[in-house]
């Protein structure tokens, strides 16, 4: 008789409980399920936590790429947008959008206004040290 193997491997997302990672989006609506076109993630921006990096341009791109792919009927834009969004987040955004409070956020406003409040606070954060580095090195000559 073969012995069942319970050790869930790497590979298997079916070894991994669904309530260990609860998402901070809340899908009010109940809607048909939202497709989403493998084409459309690899033209979608992507956003990566670096000096320079803007928030307003990447949203403005994601929203435009977003509102031109066909839904299904039932689906609506703020839907599609949450659905689509953690797609688009790499490194420290990624790591900050799995910080936000499980099922904190159920309408794409939300969502876009905390994440430009977190792109205006590490903004004004790095350029306050390097307002004191520049401060302190005319001090020091």
């Amino acid at each position: 008789m073969e012995e069942e193997d319970n050790d869930p491997k790497f590979c298997d997302l079916t070894g991994h409980d669904a309530c260990d990672l609860i998402s901070p989006i809340l899908l009010l609506e109940r809607t048909p399920p939202i497709e989403i076109k493998l084409l459309l993630l690899t033209v979608l921006p992507k956003f990566y936590e670096k000096l320079g990096a803007d928030p307003y341009d990447f949203l403005n791109e994601f929203t435009r790429l977003c509102d031109i792919q066909k839904r299904l009927a039932g689906v609506s834009e703020d839907t599609f947008r949450l659905a689509v969004f953690l797609f688009t987040l790499s490194g420290e955004a990624n790591a900050w959008f799995w910080r936000l409070p499980s099922r904190s956020i159920k309408k794409w406003t939300e969502l876009k206004t905390a994440f430009l409040e977190l792109r205006l606070l590490h903004r004004t954060l790095i350029l306050a040290i390097l307002y004191f580095f520049k401060s302190f090195s005319v001090i020091s000559q």
